[in-house]
């Protein structure tokens, strides 16, 4: 969850042990021997109460996202195979090999979300950084403070492409992650679908 940066990396199981532990024990916040009321339980009861409403509406679980957004990424098929077709002019080689593909939004908060996922990943599993590629929207400026805001390296390869020909690729929604294969599509990624263990066995 990066609740504690990188230092100390917990599963989403993990996560929600440790934020029902601190919710269990955060009542002994009040009582500390010198403070007592009789409102004291009413107090925690709201206390917690605000606490779980609030996390749901500042983000809500991912099955409320998906019956929102939809729980699959997707992509104009022809329009990506163009921007494919304008990496490989730039000189990126994004139809050789293993890759995946990051189509950023610079001022997109799921897409600096996912970048530090990804990032966690590579540092984890030790991924070739190689096999990625960034792909922006924007300019030198937006994605240096993307970079900057992530703290995920920029020595990964990155391009910027013309916002009409990004958006019409992506169907006006990011991120996506794509894996590809010779150029040919293997999955798609949104930011809440990412799996690990497939990003990782599909680059091993």
């Amino acid at each position: 969850c990066h609740c504690f940066g990188t230092v100390l990396l917990l599963s989403d199981n993990q996560t929600i042990i440790k934020n029902l532990v601190l919710l269990a024990l955060s009542p002994f916040l009040f009582f500390d021997g010198g403070w007592r009321t009789k409102k004291a339980k009413l107090l925690v009861l709201i206390f917690s109460l605000v606490s779980l409403s609030s996390a749901f509406i500042i983000r809500p679980p991912d099955v409320i996202v998906h019956a929102i957004y939809g729980k699959q990424a997707e992509l104009d098929e022809a329009k990506f195979n163009d921007l494919l077709d304008y990496l490989s002019s730039e000189g990126m080689d994004v139809k050789q090999g293993k890759k995946v593909l990051c189509l950023y939004a610079p001022i997109c908060k799921h897409c600096q979300r996912t970048a530090i996922k990804l990032n966690v990943m590579i540092n984890r599993h030790s991924l070739d950084k190689a096999c990625f590629v960034n792909v922006f929207w924007g300019n030198d400026k937006m994605v240096d403070a993307f970079y900057k805001r992530t703290e995920v390296g920029k020595d990964m390869t990155t391009c910027i492409v013309p916002a009409p020909m990004f958006l019409s690729a992506t169907k006006g929604k990011q991120p996506v992650v794509v894996l590809l294969d010779n150029g040919g599509i293997v999955e798609l990624y949104k930011s809440t679908n990412l799996n690990e263990a497939d990003i990782v066995d599909f680059l091993k």
